[in-house]
């Protein structure tokens, strides 16, 4: 994967995390969602949610410029970073990094997913019993 393509998988699956909190919130606290809700916390979590996605690819930069790939044949980026790439996969921190990227990107933000959207909907249960 491209460092592009790594940053909008971690921002996009990040913002989802941050659309389920907010519909936890509109949900539990019904009438302080709009004073907890407001548009500079908005702001400030996606500037937020940003910058982690860009941070969380230092370690991939730094094995790039530290590992030695020898003399650039040409100045087309997808063939260099296919060649990197085959490179660092032979590298075990390469392959750390790769289950690390997996955990911090997949599996936390969809565990955090299905636990608050199943709060939704025991919420969302329980008020239907109640009108029933």
């Amino acid at each position: 994967m491209r460092f592009h393509e790594i940053v909008a998988w971690i921002g996009s699956s990040y913002f989802t995390i941050a659309l389920a909190i907010e519909r936890y919130i509109a949900v539990y606290y019904p009438l302080r969602a709009k004073s907890i809700l407001t548009r500079n916390r908005s702001l400030k979590l996606s500037v937020a949610v940003c910058a982690i996605a860009f941070l969380l690819q230092i370690p991939l930069i730094i094995l790039e410029l530290t590992h030695k790939f020898g003399p650039i044949e040409t100045s087309d980026y997808q063939c260099l970073f296919g060649r990197r790439e085959k490179a660092l996969k032979l590298n075990p921190s390469w392959n750390t990094y790769t289950l690390g990227l997996y955990l911090v990107a997949f599996f936390v933000p969809n565990i955090t997913i299905f636990i608050l959207n199943s709060l939704i909907l025991w919420k969302v249960c329980i008020f239907i019993y109640d009108l029933l």
